[in-house]
């Protein structure tokens, strides 16, 4: 048994943090007023500004990002889901900062787009001869052949052949060019 310093309450020693530095090896408040007292001090005004004024620190916000991404990690599907909720209660407001993102950037994204065609003349034609095929109800998009999801790119395996196309989703169609590389004549 012993005394809570804080609540005068006199308590089983299951009830008490250990602390290696105190003379009976556990600290002098129960776990109870510990909690309370982490709460209020890291509610108080200055530790909250404190922790403000440390996230706009290079060294908070590498710590902040770090601490984020461990915990994204730690929890995929949690992540998942919640990213995933938004999106469903958020469409349009994502949709109007893609097209404020859209106008703001209008030359970089055109000249990107140029970039592209120039550089991958096959892959842009092979691409668009797909997007138009859909567009004419030429060819349909198909489930991911591999498992089943809804939402597929058109795979080439070889850009000669522009209408000939495998449906993954885009986990397996990354992972595709993962273990295969570029499609033939890309």
């Amino acid at each position: 048994m012993k005394l809570c310093r804080t609540c005068n309450t006199e308590k089983d020693n299951k009830y008490f943090y250990k602390r290696a530095a105190s003379k009976d090896g556990l600290s002098a408040k129960c776990a109870e007023c510990q909690k309370k007292y982490d709460k209020d001090r890291a509610n108080s005004p200055e530790r909250v500004k404190a922790r403000k004024e440390y996230q706009l620190t290079d060294k908070g916000k590498d710590a902040s990002f770090k601490a984020k991404k461990k915990y994204a990690e730690n929890n995929k599907d949690k992540c998942s889901e919640a990213k995933r909720i938004y999106r469903e209660n958020n469409r349009e407001k994502i949709r109007e900062l893609g097209r404020r993102k859209y106008r703001e950037n209008k030359e970089y994204y055109l000249e990107s787009s140029r970039s592209y065609k120039e550089r991958f003349p096959k892959k842009y034609k092979a691409v668009t001869a797909v997007n138009n095929a859909i567009r004419d109800k030429l060819l349909f998009k198909e489930p991911c052949e591999i498992c089943g999801e809804i939402k597929v790119h058109g795979h080439h395996d070889d850009y000669a052949k522009p209408l000939n196309v495998r449906w993954l989703c885009v986990a397996h169609h990354q992972q595709w060019h993962a273990e295969n590389g570029e499609g033939a004549n890309a």
